[in-house]
């Protein structure tokens, strides 16, 4: 551990949480993209790769589909161009790597709506990156009806976009957290990570996949296996918010994982029919 710089990202960590106190006494309608902005300017956009952006805006697929609005969304800048950067943004699925919801006081409604925003994700299929011998786009990793792993090719799968929940407080007071997020989750597996300040780093405890033709998770290593859908908390908290520290570690490496699978996508799937 280098303590200097540990230091200084906690000091940005500080100062976002500061900013978020002070966006509480805002009009209502002001708190939401006053919270955004403070992550996005302290957290975010300094600590991830500088090939990759930060925005708010809507997602978008090549077969006309989209997102509802997303609070915050991190994108590859090199896959496909997003659009109106400037303000909400317009950003094809393919370069979305992850999102981030973000809430002021985390209730069990909050927690539904979030599962609900990041499961919309789901319908938006991506165009395949990768490329076979003949120079044609060819689908990777689904499941036959034995759940067994089908691989056209022996590329790595383009792995699914990371929704992320981010709460400032929660309301909770007379049980474990974690026991109200599986309650109201849908799945454990469609969040990949709940942080709340002053709680822990939340997530579900076996990496999978989604099968859009099945429209399932599978576990990644074994398909076959039944899911546990299990939660499990990966870190608590003091006043060095280590739940915060090790969330921002665990999407720098993550975005970059994730921007490694998708491969290069052709534009015209978003100009022409197919």
């Amino acid at each position: 551990m280098n303590a200097l710089y540990r230091n200084l990202i906690l000091e940005r960590v500080r100062f976002a949480l500061a900013a978020a106190t002070v966006a509480a006494d805002l009009e209502h309608q002001g708190v939401k993209g006053a919270l955004r902005e403070s992550l996005m300017g302290e957290l975010f956009r300094p600590t991830i790769p500088a090939d990759f952006g930060v925005a708010t805006g809507v997602i978008i697929s090549a077969d006309g589909l989209q997102s509802p609005q997303q609070d915050i969304i991190i994108y590859h800048k090199t896959i496909l161009p997003p659009f109106l950067t400037d303000g909400p943004a317009l950003v094809p699925v393919e370069s979305v790597v992850a999102t981030i919801e973000v809430k002021s006081t985390l209730t069990a409604r909050e927690i539904r709506h979030a599962f609900g925003n990041a499961y919309e994700l789901r319908r938006l299929r991506m165009v395949s990156g990768v490329y076979g011998p003949d120079g044609n786009t060819i689908d990777v990793r689904v499941t036959d009806a034995e759940n067994r792993l089908l691989s056209p090719s022996q590329n790595a799968p383009a792995l699914m976009t990371a929704s992320f929940l981010f709460a400032f407080r929660s309301d909770l007071i007379d049980r474990p957290e974690r026991e109200r997020l599986v309650e109201n989750l849908g799945d454990v597996y469609t969040l990949s990570g709940i942080c709340i300040v002053g709680k822990g780093l939340f997530g579900p405890s076996e990496k999978v996949f989604w099968d859009h033709d099945r429209e399932r998770y599978f576990p990644m290593e074994d398909p076959a296996r039944p899911l546990s859908n299990r939660i499990d908390q990966f870190s608590g908290s003091d006043e060095t918010y280590p739940e915060i520290m090790q969330f921002i570690a665990s999407l720098h490496t993550l975005v970059r994982k994730v921007a490694a699978t998708r491969g290069y996508p052709p534009l015209a799937s978003y100009l022409f029919d197919a």
